[in-house]
C-alpha cells in the first residue's frame, strides 16, 4: 500500500501552463503591481497584495484581488522574518496558512508563496539589512505539520519550508501545480505527503533528505527531477496509469518518459525496461547499488551526462554492444568504476566522463577524434592510455592527477600529435609542444615549449634536461622531481608563472646568461629554493614570490628592478620571500654597469629595520654602495670579497679568507655571520678553495 498517496478529487483550476510561468516569475501579465510597496502584516502573516481589473483577471485565470504570502521586508527593519513571531502562537506545531485575507475592504485570496527565505536564517531575497536570523530558528524546529491554503497555485521560491527538524506532515492543496526547487528538502521526518492531481511537475530536490518511502506520480505531472527525492529511502515507485507523458511501464520501479522511451527517474529498486532506449542526465547518481556490475538492454541508444556518477558501479555488460557515439559529460565521474569495453562506435569522450574512477586501463577505439577536458582526470590507478590516429582534439587536462600513469602514446600516422623517440609524452607535432607527460616520460631534443600543466602532479616525474626548450607553461612541473640544481639555458627565453611550484627538491636555480627573458609569478613558490643566480634585464613583481627557505639572491648589477604592481599598489619582487632573504649580491653578470639601483622597488622602505639583509655590490667604495648605505642606515652594503667590512679588498681579507678555511668547522655558512655570508664568494652555501680562488681572481682584476 502505498503512503504517499494523490488526492482523489480533481479540483485543479483551469489556468493556463504560460500564465503560471509569468506568475512564478513574480511579473504578472498587463504590468500589474503590488497595491503596496512593501510586504504588510495581516493576521499572522506577511503578504504582498495585487489588484487586477476585470478584463486582466478574465485572461490570466487569477482573482482580481489576490495576495501572495511574502515574508520580504521593504521598510528596512532589522529582520525580515518568516512570520510575525509576535502574533503567533509558536507553542501550536501545526502551521495553517489562510487562502484569502483581508484588507482595505477586498478580500485578497492566497495564491502564490514566494520570496522566503531558508527556515535556517539566510535570505531569499537582497532586500533585507541582516541575514541572519539565529533568535527565530528555535521556533521552527517545533513545527510538525503545515498546512497550505486550498487556493494555493505556486511555491515560487526555493527552500521555503526545508530543514525543519520536526515536520512530519504537509497538506498540500488540490489547487497546487508547481512547487520550486528544495522547498521541502532535509526534514527527515516527513514520511508522508499526498501529492496533489493538480501538479505539473516535480521540481530539483524539491523533497530531497526525507524520510519518504513511497513516490505515486499523479497523471498530470509532465517533469520529474532526477534529483526530486534523493536521499530518500524510497522502496516503492509508481505512475498513475491515466499520466499521458510518464509510465512506470513493466512494474520498473522507476519512472520514465513515454514519448521518447527515456528513463527520467531511478533508485536502487529500479528494473531498467528492455524497451529503455535513453538512461536521463544523471539518472544514478549516488546510486549505491547492491550488485555493483550492471547490465543494460541492448535497446539503450544513449546514456545522459553524468547518469552513474559517484555510484558504486563497477562494471558494465554489454557495454561495448551499444550503438553509442559518445560518453557524454561526467558519466562515470566518481563511480567505482574498474574496467570497461567502450563501443566500436564512439567518437567522443566528453568533459569528465572518467575522472575520478578507479579505472587501470582503457582501450579507446579507432573511432575515437576527441577527448575533452579532465576526461580522465583524477584517476589514481590509470597506468596507461594509447592515442589512436583519428584523435585529432585532445584537452592537456584530460590526464590532471594520473599519478600511476606509466605508458602514454600516441599510433603512428596520426596528423596532429606524436609521442617521438619513445618518450611516454603526447607532442603536438606542428610546434613540438610537449602538452602532456607521465611518471616514465623523457624530454626529446626537438621538442621546443613545455605546456601548460603539462607535468602537474606526476608523481615520480624527474627531470633531466631540456636542451633546446625555449618556452615553460603555467605550472609546468608542479610537484615533479626537479634536479636539486637547475642550470637555465640561453634558449629559455619564458618561464611562466608557477612553472615549479612545491618542487621540494629544488635548492638552487642559475640563469648563466642574461637574456630578455620574461617570468611569470611565484615560478619558485613552494619549494625549499636557497639560492637563485638571477641574470635578467628586468625583474617583475612576484617574480621569486613565496619561497621561504630562499637566504640569497644574486641579481646582475645593471638589473632594472621595475616590479609595481597596479592591483596590489605595492612593491615586491620577492613577494612573501624577503622576510627569509639574508644576502642580497649584485655581481658582475652581464659585463654592464649601472649607477643606481631601486631597492624600494625591491620592497624594503627606507625606515625598514632591516638589519637580517646584507647588499654585497660588485666592488668597494662603489658609488651605489655609498648610496645605499645613506639611504639604507640600517643595511650592511659591501664590496664582494670585502670579507673584513673596511671597504676595501686586499691582502687582509684574504689571510681572514685563509684562516676561516683552516680554522672553522666544515658545514654551511652561518647566515647569521656577515663575515661568512660575503666569504662565501661563489655562493654555494659552502667556504673552501674554491672561494679561495674567486677572491684571488677579485684581487688580479678579472
Amino acid at each position: 500500500m502505498f503512503t504517499l498517496l494523490m488526492n482523489k478529487k480533481d479540483r485543479s483550476l483551469s489556468v493556463l501552463w504560460l500564465c503560471l510561468i509569468v506568475i512564478v516569475g513574480v511579473l504578472p501579465a498587463f504590468a500589474v503591481q503590488p497595491l503596496q510597496n512593501e510586504s504588510i502584516v495581516i493576521g499572522k502573516f506577511r503578504y504582498r497584495l495585487f489588484n487586477l481589473t476585470e478584463s486582466e483577471a478574465a485572461e490570466t485565470g487569477l482573482p482580481m484581488h489576490y495576495a501572495e504570502l511574502y515574508n520580504n521586508d521593504f521598510a528596512g527593519k532589522d529582520n525580515c522574518e518568516w512570520m510575525d513571531f509576535e502574533t503567533y502562537d509558536w507553542h501550536d506545531s501545526t502551521v495553517v496558512f489562510p487562502s484569502h485575507v483581508t484588507y482595505n475592504g477586498n478580500s485578497y485570496t492566497v495564491v502564490g508563496i514566494d520570496a522566503w527565505r531558508y527556515p535556517t536564517g539566510e535570505i531569499r531575497n537582497s532586500y533585507c539589512n541582516k541575514p541572519e536570523f539565529e533568535s527565530d530558528t528555535m521556533y521552527l524546529k517545533r513545527i510538525k505539520k503545515i498546512v497550505l491554503p486550498d487556493s494555493l497555485l505556486y511555491i515560487s521560491s526555493e527552500g521555503s519550508f526545508e530543514h525543519l527538524k520536526n515536520l512530519e506532515i504537509v497538506v498540500l492543496p488540490p489547487t497546487l501545480k508547481m512547487i520550486n526547487s528544495g522547498s521541502f528538502s532535509h526534514n527527515q521526518n516527513l514520511r508522508i505527503v499526498a501529492l496533489p492531481i493538480s501538479l505539473e511537475a516535480i521540481n530539483r530536490g524539491v523533497f530531497s533528505h526525507c524520510g519518504i518511502e513511497s513516490l505515486y506520480v499523479p497523471k498530470n505531472v509532465r517533469v520529474i527531477d532526477h534529483s526530486a527525492f534523493d536521499g530518500n529511502n524510497l522502496i516503492e515507485i509508481a505512475v498513475d496509469p491515466e499520466n499521458p507523458y510518464l509510465d512506470s511501464r513493466d512494474n520498473c520501479n522507476g519512472v520514465l518518459e513515454t514519448s521518447s522511451n527515456t528513463l527520467v527517474f531511478a533508485r536502487t529498486i529500479t528494473a531498467i525496461p528492455l524497451s529503455t532506449q535513453c538512461l536521463g542526465e544523471w539518472l544514478f547518481d549516488c546510486i549505491q547499488f547492491e550488485n555493483t556490475s550492471l547490465s543494460l538492454p541492448l535497446s539503450i541508444r544513449s546514456i545522459g551526462p553524468g547518469c552513474f556518477a559517484l555510484s558504486n558501479l563497477e562494471s558494465i555488460t554489454n557495454f561495448d554492444m551499444l550503438p553509442l557515439t559518445a560518453i557524454e559529460q561526467m558519466t562515470f565521474w566518481g563511480s567505482g568504476l574498474r574496467h570497461i569495453s567502450l563501443p566500436p562506435t564512439v567518437t567522443t569522450i566528453k568533459r569528465g566522463a572518467f575522472a575520478y574512477t578507479e579505472l587501470r586501463h582503457i582501450n579507446l577505439p579507432p573511432t575515437v577524434t576527441s577527448i575533452e577536458h579532465s576526461a580522465f582526470a583524477s584517476c589514481q590507478n590509470l597506468e596507461s592510455l594509447k592515442l589512436g590516429k583519428n584523435v585529432v582534439e585532445f584537452d592537456k587536462s584530460a590526464l590532471d592527477n594520473t599519478p600511476s600513469l606509466m605508458s602514454l602514446s600516441v599510433e603512428e600516422g596520426n596528423p596532429k600529435y606524436d609521442s617521438r623517440d619513445n618518450c611516454n609524452a603526447i607532442i603536438q607535432t606542428s610546434n613540438n609542444k610537449l602538452i602532456r607527460g607521465c611518471k616514465s616520460s623523457k624530454i626529446p631534443a626537438t621538442v621546443k615549449y613545455i605546456g601548460d600543466s603539462a607535468f602537474c602532479n606526476v608523481a615520480g616525474f624527474e627531470l633531466e634536461s631540456m636542451p633546446k626548450v625555449s618556452q615553460i607553461g603555467y605550472r609546468a612541473f608542479v610537484g615533479s622531481n626537479v634536479p636539486n640544481v637547475i642550470h637555465v639555458n640561453r634558449s629559455l627565453r619564458v618561464i611562466d608563472s608557477q612553472a615549479f611550484m612545491n618542487c621540494k627538491n629544488l635548492e638552487k636555480v642559475v640563469f648563466d646568461y642574461r637574456e630578455n627573458r620574461t617570468l611569470g609569478k611565484s615560478i619558485f613558490s613552494g619549494t625549499d629554493l636557497k639560492t637563485i643566480i638571477l641574470a635578467v634585464d628586468v625583474l617583475k613583481h612576484d617574480v621569486i614570490g613565496y619561497c621561504k627557505s630562499l637566504h640569497t639572491v644574486v641579481l646582475d648589477q645593471a638589473v632594472d628592478i621595475d616590479d609595481y604592481d597596479e592591483n596590489e599598489d605595492e612593491y615586491s619582487a620577492f613577494n612573501q620571500s624577503r622576510d627569509f632573504i639574508k644576502r642580497i649580491v649584485f655581481d658582475n653578470i652581464s659585463g654592464k654597469t649601472s649607477d643606481e639601483v631601486f631597492i624600494t622597488d625591491f620592497g624594503l622602505d627606507p625606515d625598514f629595520n632591516a638589519t637580517h639583509y646584507l647588499i654585497i655590490t660588485p666592488e668597494p667604495n662603489w658609488s651605489r654602495t655609498q648610496w645605499l648605505k645613506s639611504r639604507y642606515r640600517y643595511l650592511t652594503v659591501v664590496g664582494r670579497g670585502d670579507i673584513n667590512q673596511d671597504d676595501s679588498v686586499d691582502g687582509n681579507d684574504l689571510n681572514q679568507l685563509i684562516n676561516m678555511i683552516l680554522t672553522r668547522e666544515p658545514g654551511s655558512v652561518n647566515f647569521n655571520d656577515n663575515a661568512e655570508m660575503i666569504a662565501d664568494i661563489n655562493y654555494d652555501d659552502q667556504i673552501d678553495g674554491s672561494d679561495l680562488n674567486a677572491l684571488i681572481n677579485i684581487l688580479l682584476g678579472k
